[in-house]
């Protein structure tokens, strides 16, 4: 082909793709957007297949990537086996008993070191380029699928279920497979005809690929709940056994139904215009979902708040607390505590730094349980809930407020915004980015915050005050306080690439214990697949205390992970 003269359709339907990429890579943005309609056909044609050749070239890469993390990974593991031996013969050759074993970290698969390496660079979630590597390892097995896919003429998401249906089937059935199923044109197939004349393909070339099919069915049932790209929505996603999905589709249809018939759907237009707004097919089944689900739970909801506690204390509260904790100091006998107290009676840690009333306060306000806690006079209490209280009410410019006049000519405060009660009433002014759940809607948020039936859960924002500044205990679990305040921080896994949730992740110490304490600066979430990374893939971190971390592969590349800004998720 010639890259000086604009090619036809025909032309690139009959060109390699690397020919291609080189002609589009002479064009620009602007040459295109002045284009007629078949060189504008000609181009939306090449730059399809420069893409799916580009897809399979890819697979490729990674399949081969993926054999060398696999070598490495088994050196690495016998060398650890051997490293192990050798301790538990000389523990045992000294009369102790070995118990090294016990609380291991399971060594991770090589596929998955090796799609964690690729995540960060790629920008996509581990578990996502997990699943692109599983399939480019099932595509190497596929040689006439992966020469089309080469050749520009089979899509991606077309060798993806060429792939899919090729799962089940024995290696020795495959050759007979790609022939089944290639005996006829599949490229002008649609999704659902291609899907099912693969299905097809598998279960006559290998009989028994069904049977593996069914028998493996059970791990891949899932149910996932996640983010959507609209505002106050989610979206859920399930894998379900076809006869327990078709009863439940049938129960929540039925209720649908019924929903349907109540606003007057079917009925003449002035009386469903007189029973208010139409609820559509769809809306209806989700409101029955709905219905039947939480008709049979009990859900409670806690909200936690993250606000900067400490600088939000009012000096007048640490300034009454301190002249009360002298005060007690005084009247109290010197028996050699191990925190001995500072001249102006305030307690004093090992390392000689004074330790604040107002920091038991903080810790009184947050729940922690500590020695200073324990032993608070009746006034740091009374200040604690009296800070609580604050922190509930003026602390939070959006609680009882209305929104900012919008003329700038009044300059009081804005009004009081109360209950029939009297009790004040949250506003909240805007979108409440959540991990894992997406954004929610303002005026939903503040219902559920109004709602006397919703625990909020106060977590100091403060960097480095989840210790309450009081001397770190030399205990490897962190207290309670120290771990929410962790995993509000962290919000998800902080491995390159890794969303899951910091609810459901360990707090991994980034220097070992006890070389490293348990605080803050040390602590960081880590999901449990990425846990082991740090002790047998090679991986490194640091952590500054701000939260940021800096990660090492095995091939000496680093990727940052920074704790999500506040400021971006809050309202």
């Amino acid at each position: 082909m010639d890259i000086d003269r604009f090619p036809s359709v025909t032309q690139v339907r009959q060109s390699p793709p690397g020919e291609l990429a080189v002609w589009l890579s002479t064009m620009s943005a602007d040459a295109v957007s002045g284009l007629g309609v078949d060189a504008a056909e000609a181009v939306v044609l090449a730059t399809q297949r420069v893409s799916s050749w580009a897809a399979a070239m890819q697979a490729v890469a990674v399949d081969r990537f993926a054999d060398h993390v696999l070598d490495a990974q088994e050196h690495h593991a016998a060398d650890l086996m051997s490293a192990r031996d050798a301790q538990r013969a000389e523990v045992e050759a000294a009369g102790g008993v070995w118990r090294g074993d016990r609380g291991a970290i399971a060594l991770p698969e090589p596929e998955q070191v090796a799609a964690s390496m690729l995540a960060p660079e790629l920008r996509i979630s581990p578990r996502t380029m997990r699943t692109r590597l599983n399939r480019a390892r099932w595509l190497m097995e596929l040689p006439t699928t992966l020469g089309l896919a080469l050749a520009g003429d089979l899509e991606p998401w077309r060798v993806d279920a060429v792939v899919a249906a090729a799962a089940d089937v024995d290696a020795k059935h495959l050759v007979e497979f790609e022939a089944r199923l290639f005996a006829g044109d599949v490229a002008a197939l649609p999704k659902p005809r291609l899907v099912e004349r693969a299905r097809s393909a598998a279960a006559r070339a290998d009989a028994e690929s069904v049977a593996r099919g069914q028998a493996r069915a059970p791990r891949r049932w899932c149910l996932r709940v996640g983010a959507s790209q609209v505002p106050g929505v989610m979206r859920w996603t399930a894998d379900l056994p076809d006869e327990v999905s078709r009863r439940m589709f049938a129960a929540i249809d039925a209720l649908a139904q019924e929903y349907l018939a109540a606003d007057g759907v079917g009925a003449p237009s002035m009386k469903a215009a007189a029973r208010g707004v139409r609820r559509t097919v769809e809306q209806a089944q989700v409101d029955a979902l709905a219905d039947l689900v939480l008709g049979n739970a009990t859900v409670q909801t806690i909200v936690e708040l993250v606000v900067p506690v400490a600088s939000a204390v009012p000096p007048s509260f640490v300034d009454r607390v301190a002249e009360r904790a002298a005060a007690e100091a005084a009247m109290r006998p010197q028996c050699g505590d191990e925190h001995p107290l500072a001249g102006d009676g305030r307690p004093q840690g090992g390392d000689g730094r004074v330790q604040g009333a107002d920091a038991v306060v903080i810790d009184l306000v947050l729940g922690s349980v500590t020695r200073h806690t324990l032993d608070a006079g009746a006034l740091e209490r009374a200040h604690g809930r009296s800070v609580g209280a604050w922190l509930e009410t003026e602390a939070n410019p959006f609680l009882s407020h209305r929104p900012p006049p919008p003329s700038p000519a009044d300059p009081g405060p804005p009004p009081r915004v109360t209950d029939l009660t009297g009790a004040p009433v949250w506003f909240v002014p805007g979108l409440v980015q959540t991990p894992g759940v997406g954004a929610l809607l303002p005026d939903r948020v503040a219902a559920l915050l109004n709602d006397p039936d919703t625990g909020v859960r106060i977590i100091d924002g403060t960097p480095g005050s989840a210790d309450g500044g009081l001397p770190q205990r030399r205990t490897y679990r962190p207290h309670a306080a120290l771990a929410a305040k962790v995993r509000a921080r962290d919000g998800h896994c902080r491995f390159p690439g890794c969303s899951v949730q910091a609810r459901r992740c360990h707090l991994d110490h980034v220097v070992a214990f006890p070389a490293g304490q348990t605080e803050e600066a040390n602590l960081q979430a880590l999901c449990p697949a990425h846990h082991g990374f740090k002790h047998h893939a090679g991986w490194g971190v640091t952590m500054t205390p701000e939260g940021v971390c800096t990660w090492t592969t095995p091939s000496g590349r680093t990727h940052i992970t920074r704790p999500p800004d506040l400021c971006d998720t809050a309202a």
